[in-house]
């Protein structure tokens, strides 16, 4: 076995010994016979721990898919290349999440005589993706529901009121439409943030939309005036774009502009 890995260590070099990425190798029957540093460092197991065991029996742990184990282990059985997310521990019990992928090594008879495991520690993004998913649910559950409240709860108080207070419902119903758009858009942007998909984007006529977002502004500043200059823009004057990204920049540069403006103005 000391041969097999001194072979190994001469092919490979220093290149792929200082890789980023932890690098496995196995023989045909999956018994690790190298890992490089980074393997090394990230797990905490020495080469000598790794050597001579599959590195499932190193690394897996209780909370490790057993759908993704036998996916791998199919995936060798047939001399594909594998790649899958799994769930590994380190030496000391710690979580760590990675990217798998397995390439077969075949010799001139197109026998297969190594595998080879390229690992990207995804632990970082996947605690991302987690706060993300529970922030997710906040938006989606919790700040919904309590829109969905004040649209009930209006409906209710307009049958008994005067018909001077019921401007201020409808101002209400105004600003809560708004707030119901705005987290529904949020909630969207979660979604593609976790997944990854591209952001939806659309044309959106500039004038209209920067007198929308200035009405929803004024709704909750009633002491200030905004004068938008939109002289210059024509009805057909728009940008691609995602729709809540923009209205985000926009609010934001308008309330910045209230929060910090001159006493005087």
């Amino acid at each position: 076995m000391a041969g097999r890995y001194q072979d190994i260590g001469n092919i490979l070099g220093n290149f792929i010994h200082g890789f980023r990425q932890g690098i496995i190798i196995t023989d045909k029957n999956g018994l690790v016979t190298w890992v490089n540093e980074s393997i090394q460092t990230t797990t905490g197991y020495s080469i000598d721990e790794f050597i001579g065991k599959t590195p499932g029996e190193v690394l897996q742990g209780k909370e490790t898919n057993p759908l993704t184990v036998e996916e791998i282990r199919k995936g060798l059985r047939k001399g594909e290349l594998v790649e899958v997310e799994i769930l590994n521990y380190d030496k000391f019990g710690n979580k760590i999440w990675l990217d798998l992928q397995i390439f077969p090594v075949v010799n001139d008879e197109n026998e297969i005589t190594d595998f080879i495991s390229i690992q990207h520690d995804i632990s970082k993004l996947k605690e991302k993706n987690e706060k993300l998913e529970s922030f997710n649910h906040i938006v989606s559950h919790n700040l919904i529901n309590q829109v969905n409240n004040i649209h009930s709860l209006t409906r209710i108080l307009s049958k008994y009121v005067t018909e001077g207070q019921k401007k201020y419902l409808t101002l209400l119903n105004i600003s809560s439409n708004k707030l119901l758009e705005t987290v529904s858009g949020l909630k969207s942007l979660l979604t593609i943030e976790k997944e990854g998909i591209d952001l939806q984007l659309e044309l959106i006529p500039i004038k209209d939309f920067i007198l929308k977002v200035t009405e929803g502004v004024l709704i909750g500043n009633s002491s200030v005036s905004i004068t938008v200059d939109d002289e210059s823009l024509g009805e057909s004057d728009a940008i691609l774009t995602n729709a809540a990204y923009l209205e985000s920049i926009v609010h934001n540069l308008l309330t910045n502009a209230i929060k910090y403006r001159h006493p005087d103005r």
